[in-house]
């Protein structure tokens, strides 16, 4: 077989695009007629690059389901754009990779696209951060549909704490987006939080949903406090948060969180980060 051929060969009928993988699994977009049935979002992330990342900082994008994946759902994903640059701000993959939903869980509602973000050694600047685009193409499951298949993860400003009287270490949560789901159960969706520089040791902290700074009320919430870790070395960690699954026609609500660290000479640079929970829409 061709190294072409390897990669995938793509067949276009007039309803759908079947695109074969290495594997020779067939994945199937929905025609854009389509307008009932379950349906996946692809969230948005917003994080601060680490001013002394040791390792490639990992950003999990979230891919939630409005309904449990009953089966295992297969997606194939790739970067489609932004303005970072490949090989410089992240590892760049090669064409497109997959994933999949489901495989340990029927009722799980959620997956991870991962892409690693490289310290670059330049201040990305406080009026035009880097993006980088994602596009989910295609899926093995011809009754979902795609609420929202393309996200973009912004890299803000270098998170720089040296310096600072009385403290080690920042923190800094970021933003992320997800879909709620519908007809019970829960989504629980991973919110990362950087550190401007790594530690020899575990950074562990508490974190706490704020409802004053917050349009989501804390019953879409199976709790509102938790506990997370950044491990070891490592620039970047997080918690998870569980919503639960809700009504169609709630609007868009956000939940304002806010982290605790254990250690005194490590203190929250950020304030507040962000969970944009989006309901469930008619495409």
């Amino acid at each position: 077989m061709r190294a072409a051929d390897s990669i995938g060969r793509r067949i276009r009928t007039s309803a759908t695009l079947v695109v074969t993988l290495l594997a020779g699994l067939a994945l199937t977009v929905v025609p854009a007629s389509a307008t009932e049935g379950p349906m996946f979002w692809v969230g948005d992330v917003s994080i601060d690059e680490p001013s002394d990342a040791a390792r490639p900082l990992l950003v999990r994008v979230p891919v939630t389901l409005s309904d449990p994946a009953r089966a295992p759902i297969t997606f194939a994903w790739r970067v489609s754009g932004g303005t970072a640059t490949p090989g410089v701000d992240y590892i760049s993959p090669f064409d497109f990779r997959t994933f999949t939903i489901g495989e340990r869980s029927a009722t799980q509602r959620v997956g991870y696209i991962p892409i690693k973000i490289l310290d670059d050694d330049e201040l990305e600047g406080e009026e035009e951060p880097e993006t980088i685009e994602i596009e989910i193409f295609a899926w093995d499951a011809p009754g979902l549909l795609a609420m929202k298949r393309f996200a973009t993860i912004t890299i803000e400003d270098d998170l720089d704490f040296s310096g600072v009287e009385g403290f080690e270490r920042g923190l800094l949560i970021g933003e992320v987006s997800a879909l709620e789901g519908i007809g019970g159960g829960a989504t629980s969706v991973y919110v990362p939080v950087v550190i401007d520089r790594p530690l020899d040791r575990d950074v562990r902290f508490t974190w706490q949903m704020l409802p004053g700074f917050s349009s989501a009320d804390a019953s879409d919430l199976r709790v509102t406090t938790g506990r997370g870790i950044i491990r070891a070395g490592q620039s970047v960690g997080g918690f998870a948060v569980a919503i639960k699954a809700g009504l169609v026609g709630e609007g868009p609500e956000s939940v304002a969180l806010t982290v605790i660290p254990d250690d005194q000479t490590i203190v929250n640079w950020g304030g507040l980060g962000f969970l944009r929970i989006v309901d469930v829409t008619p495409t």
